[in-house]
């Protein structure tokens, strides 16, 4: 059986939001606003992309992209999973 196209993102995913969770556990975690950095991150990664900015064929560059989304991709299961105790946001998983 093939596996799935994704199997090796989803694995850096889960793999971050380990790693993620051990650096910073679920203790007044601003999980928001750490979403949000990490999107402007991931922008500039992106940005750093396009063939304009003249770095686009470098390899670090996709790298780092590549880095990039799978932190905002574990940022989002950790607001899915914990929701972001600063804002009284509740765990997204148990919302209905």
């Amino acid at each position: 059986m093939t596996p799935h196209p994704w199997a090796g993102l989803a694995q850096a995913i889960e793999d971050e939001v380990d790693e993620a969770r051990a650096r910073y556990p679920n203790q007044g975690n601003p999980n928001l606003l750490a979403l949000h950095a990490e999107v402007g991150e991931l922008t500039n990664a992106i940005l750093n992309l396009h063939p304009a900015s003249g770095l686009a064929s470098h390899p670090q560059h996709v790298r780092n992209a590549k880095a990039e989304l799978v932190q905002v991709m574990a940022m989002c299961v950790r607001l899915y999973e914990e929701g972001d105790t600063t804002l009284a946001l509740p765990p997204l998983k148990r919302a209905t």
